[in-house]
């Protein structure tokens, strides 16, 4: 019975919700529409002006840099930043796998830790696709409208968060190795006292 209520409000708070989606894409569909109608308002109001500049060439140059955007400058490409990026992603997925498998081959994990440890860098590494996968939208042509400028501080943006994963999978790796340390040494002070007391 309890169940069934469970099951009834959870399917009536869906359709609600779905409803408020709908209702949300009407009233940005009826904004767009608006937009336009006021657009062709203005143009409408002040068709001369526009005929003019049409005339003109202003069209086409505002044409050309919009354009422009799309294309890539080459500086852009060879962006030293955007190479370090994609050097440090190398490094942080080289990192993982040494760390794994130092952690599997040295028998002072259990399985609960090694599959923590594996979680943790697949998540890591996950986070580096996406950052490497934005990285080749933003120096690929006609991927993105964007300025020269716009670029460079997104590549600086991405830079810096590859730079805080490789911070961390370096300080994760250099945890690991301490507790292996730590492990490793209590069992050698272990078969130390066994051999000293005789048991």
């Amino acid at each position: 019975m309890m169940t069934g209520c469970l099951l009834f409000v959870a399917l009536c708070s869906r359709a609600q919700n779905q409803t408020i989606k709908l209702y949300l894409q009407q009233i940005a569909a009826n904004k767009v529409y608006i937009e336009y109608l006021q657009k062709g308002y203005r143009i409408a109001k002040n068709g001369l002006t526009t005929i003019s500049n049409i005339k003109n060439g202003h069209w086409n140059l505002d044409k050309d840099f919009i354009a422009g955007l799309h294309n890539i400058n080459p500086k852009i490409g060879n962006y030293v930043k955007a190479a370090d990026i994609i050097t440090l992603n190398v490094k942080i997925v080289r990192q993982t796998k040494t760390a794994m498998k130092k952690a599997g081959s040295a028998d002072l994990f259990n399985s609960g830790e090694i599959g923590y440890f594996d979680k943790v860098f697949t998540m890591l590494l996950d986070v580096c696709a996406m950052l490497t996968d934005e990285l080749t939208v933003i120096i690929t042509p006609n991927e993105l409208t964007m300025s020269d400028d716009e670029r460079i501080k997104r590549i600086d943006v991405l830079y810096a968060d590859m730079q805080d994963s490789y911070v961390f999978v370096k300080r994760f790796s250099n945890d690991i190795n301490i507790v292996a340390r730590q492990r490793n040494k209590e069992l050698s002070e272990a078969v130390m006292l066994r051999n000293l007391y005789g048991q």
